[in-house]
């Protein structure tokens, strides 16, 4: 494939109606012919021309492009050096020229100019001028000015009067480059006079002796000489930084006409947790007796915030200032009016000054902010080990905790990431021998797994319906045999909700790590125990069954909450809780019941993460109430006659979350798309029905005892059990473009359905649904997604678009989401190695096709190319490619900031 020769990095579109500034992927292209664009750091020398044409003397220093907007180049022979010299061209002439400013071939960013219209309107050349001064003149390490371009001596002056070039701490030095024919000593004696702080000089161009090797040369000098003045004020980037703080500043150009605070440009995609001033209460809280440990925590926290590996050496006390001071204060002051003890200005000192010294330990001794904050961790770990919490990470203090180790202490998953150890740098398991104070687990090394960022959800959602728990489980049976790995099909999915005995279900399966056999076997158990029922008189049956219900409306439950209390704490664990580390922490699975709130008759859930506060028509039970695992199961199948509604301590009082929400789907489809950082691409939503009658209309016969209360509340009862009707609803609001990536199993029944507590049917169900579950050919289908979904993509550097079609630089990596055995992965990447049309079944590739919204063609290697422009015979496929590239360089961040803030792939 050609190279393009387009060489502009931005341009203005000055509109009739709005004003734009575009900015293209000039600087990454450039920065992939530097031998090392992480180390080198690049100095910029800024050329301002004013004529459309060019003289033959000009020529030879400055080659000539016929292109509009703002040029950059790497000079020849500069590629290698330690210091790259760049040089750009601002030609007032040649930028704004064009309405609506595209360059096709390139990847660009388009930015309205919105202090414009705030202002009343600007003309064209005060915002170019203003776009000289607050975005170049920053980055340039020297000014060249073609002074014939600007009438002379007296032009040149002009220009420059319009730049605010004396509030600066320092400028570069200005070449101006003049005719040998004007008054040289007038002119330049004249600016200097009235312009004292700026240091110009004056170059003479003559036409035969000029040396543009010379010339150069002594530009590249200046620049050094100017790029030591920035090392000392902490302003020398590498080529990465550069590059993304100088395409940041112009983009913010747009929303205002300032000088870009690089530090806070730093952490733009990032800002500082919205948690943290209260996560800094509650630490301080806790030791509000040890001060200094509360303190060296506090900065050690904030230098693990701020300094990941490669970041910039920005000044300590700098960073400190920008990024955390006023937060900090804020808390402090809280601390103080709750702790009169503590002094919120001498706490604020103590926390800056062993920020600067720890921040500086990093930046000069060789240390990672992770090890600096593993040493603090262990010099103050006595006041630290009674830190117990379920609202703060206080390993972080960034966020709330997500996983609940062995020894009680709690982190996040970002956490996780940084001080867990990792099998290879593909995988997304996470080892801890002990944790991060000392502690030991009892059981040995612990695993946790997360999400791959680029990797889609997988949902599992289970209904109610009593002793008809049994029709689900046969169905994730015959899928477990049909996908025909060596881990459970409960490892395949990255979100799990039940209701009733459908959250019974998910509970043994992700936080008991029961097989598909031992659920079957503990469910079927639990429901013959608990719905045990004594033998009936053969003598006076009217009356046992009058004294029965008698007894059942005194007790306000059918069954034994006790016996059913009793066998749920042998089952699940007495004090197990939800938050509690378990095998769903292993196979990175978030799982969660739905009950009813009893006060409020609205859908609550219980869940073993900690999630957003945002929710949307049901409550959330936050971590900091620690819910045991048990009491979850005994409110999500605690269904009104047959048991009593169950009272959690400062909660709520919560019975069967069949009363509202028997088919979870919806809410854990929601809670999907908020829970992780990045917006949830939904690669996979499977629910599970416990059965449905063939036909519900007519049954209910028109006698006056089917009109009465009771009937006609049992029928009420038994249609929201039907978690049928609730899928129809949530289906139909499904867009149809991914609606093949949403799964309904739910098998007829001949007969109506049978009562929650009728043991006898068990057998029976389990009948029917092993042999509909059998011939069902949708599980082939979601056998296909399900392992189509578990191949993710993670960018390794950021795709280049030339005329239309993309270009990797490195390759990409490639790996799975569940630990397939050795067979499975060779024939898959064999498959994904002969363009994925190759050795894979149909099926298969059809789901390739759904899940990655595209078919990705290439070599694997050190380069390859890979055309999706769309212009394939299937134009969805096309589309569908690059809707997922976009996808890989949002959820990745390559296009924005390359190694300058704190992520958690920073670290590793």
């Amino acid at each position: 494939m050609t190279n393009c020769r387009h060489s502009a990095f931005l341009d203005f579109g000055f509109g009739d109606v709005s004003d734009n500034l575009l900015v293209t992927d000039r600087l990454q292209r450039l920065g992939n012919k530097l031998n090392d664009p992480s180390s080198q750091s690049p100095c910029l020398a800024v050329w301002f021309t004013s004529q459309t044409g060019r003289p033959q003397v000009l020529k030879r220093i400055l080659p000539f492009i016929d292109q509009n907007g703002v040029q950059i180049h790497l000079a020849s022979g500069y590629e290698t050096h330690q210091s790259p010299l760049l040089f750009a061209e601002f030609n007032n002439q040649r930028i704004g020229v064009q309405k609506h400013a595209e360059y096709r071939c390139h990847r660009t960013k388009s930015q309205p100019i919105q202090w414009q219209f705030k202002s009343g309107g600007e003309s064209e050349k005060t915002v170019l001028a203003k776009f000289v001064d607050m975005v170049l003149l920053p980055f340039a390490d020297l000014l060249c000015i073609y002074g014939p371009d600007f009438g002379g001596w007296s032009g040149v002056e002009q220009w420059l009067s319009k730049l605010c070039l004396g509030r600066r701490r320092s400028m570069p030095k200005i070449f101006v480059f003049y005719d040998p024919d004007t008054d040289f000593h007038t002119g330049v004696l004249g600016i200097q006079s009235r312009m004292p702080n700026l240091s110009i000089y004056a170059v003479e161009l003559q036409k035969r002796r000029v040396s543009p090797k010379k010339t150069w040369a002594r530009i590249y000098e200046e620049c050094l000489a100017f790029q030591q003045l920035r090392l000392l004020e902490r302003k020398r980037f590498t080529f990465q930084h550069w590059a993304f703080l100088f395409e940041d500043s112009c983009l913010q150009f747009g929303s205002t006409p300032a000088e870009s605070n690089l530090i806070r440009s730093s952490r733009r995609q990032r800002p500082l947790s919205d948690s943290f001033s209260q996560n800094l209460i509650k630490l301080w809280a806790h030791l509000c007796d040890a001060v200094q440990a509360a303190s060296v925590l506090t900065a050690s926290s904030l230098v693990l915030d701020s300094f990941p590996p490669g970041m910039h050496d920005f000044q300590p006390s700098d960073m400190f200032r920008e990024l955390y001071k006023q937060d900090t204060l804020t808390a402090l002051e809280q601390i103080q009016r709750a702790h009169k003890t503590i002094n919120a200005q001498v706490a604020l000192s103590k926390i800056e000054t062993c920020f600067a010294s720890l921040l500086t330990s990093v930046q000069t001794g060789g240390k990672t902010a992770v090890k600096v904050h593993l040493e603090t961790l262990s010099t103050y770990k006595t006041h630290y080990k009674t830190l117990y919490s379920n609202l703060v990470c206080f390993f972080c203090l960034m966020r709330p905790p997500d996983v609940r180790l062995p020894c009680k202490h709690s982190l996040c998953e970002v956490c996780l990431q940084v001080f867990g150890k990792r099998e290879s740098p593909q995988s997304y398991d996470f080892h801890f021998d002990c944790c991060l104070l000392g502690c030991q687990f009892e059981d040995g090394a612990i695993k946790c797994r997360i999400k791959p960022p680029t990797a889609g959800v997988r949902i599992l959602s289970i209904d109610g319906g009593g002793i008809r728990g049994i029709i689900p489980i046969q169905y994730l049976r015959e899928l477990e045999i049909r996908l025909n790995l060596d881990n459970s099909v409960q490892d395949h999915f990255d979100i799990g909700l039940g209701t009733s005995s459908g959250g019974l279900i998910v509970l043994g399966l992700l936080m008991n790590a029961w097989t598909i056999d031992e659920c079957e076997l503990e469910f079927s158990r639990l429901a013959k125990l608990i719905f045990r029922q004594k033998r009936p008189s053969k003598c006076f049956p009217f009356f046992w069954k009058l004294q029965k219900i008698l007894h059942s409306w005194l007790r306000n439950s059918k069954y034994s909450n006790h016996i059913m209390e009793r066998i749920l704490r042998e089952t699940y664990g007495d004090t197990r809780v939800m938050l509690d580390w378990s095998y769903a922490n292993e196979v990175g699975s978030k799982v969660g019941v739905t009950a009813t709130s009893v006060s409020k008759s609205i859908a609550c859930l219980l869940c073993n993460y900690s999630g957003l506060k945002q929710t949307r028509g049901y409550d959330r039970v936050r971590s900091e109430h620690d819910i045991r695992i048990w009491e979850a199961a005994r409110c999500t199948s605690a269904a009104p006659w047959y048991f009593k509604p169950h009272a959690i301590y400062g909660v709520d009082t919560l019975e069967d979350g069949g009363m509202t929400r028997n088919n979870p789907t919806d809410i854990a489809e929601c809670e999907a798309r908020t829970m992780w950082s990045q917006p949830a691409k939904i690669d996979l939503v499977l629910s599970l029905g416990t059965g449905t009658a063939a036909s519900v209309e007519g049954q209910s016969g028109s006698t006056i005892l089917s009109r009465n209360f009771f009937s006609r509340l049992y029928r009420s009862l038994m249609r929201s059990l039907d978690g049928q009707n609730i899928w129809d609803q949530f289906i139909s609001r499904v867009p149809s473009d991914v609606s093949h990536k949403y799964h309904r199993l739910n098998p007829v029944l001949r007969e109506k359905e049978p009562a929650l507590d009728n043991v006898q049917m068990m057998n029976p169900l389990k009948e029917i649904a092993i042999q509909q579950a059998a011939s069902d050919s949708s599980i082939d289908t979601i056998r296909a997604q399900i392992l189509a979904s578990s191949l993710f993509f993670e960018l390794s550097s950021l795709p280049i678009l030339r005329r239309g079609s993309y270009t990797w630089l490195d390759g990409f990596n490639n790996g799975f989401n569940n630990g397939f055995n050795n067979g499975f992965n060779n024939g898959f990447n064999n498959g994904f190695n002969n363009g994925l049309d190759d050795g894979l079944d149909d099926g298969l590739n059809n789901a390739l096709d759904g899940v990655l919204d595209g078919r990705i063609n290439g070599e694997l290697g050190n380069r390859f190319e890979n055309g999706l422009d769309g212009g394939s015979d299937d134009s969805r496929r096309g589309c569908g490619a690059t809707r997922l590239l976009g996808f890989l360089i949002a959820t990745w961040v390559l296009d924005r900031e390359p190694r300058t803030t704190l992520a958690a792939h920073d670290f590793r």
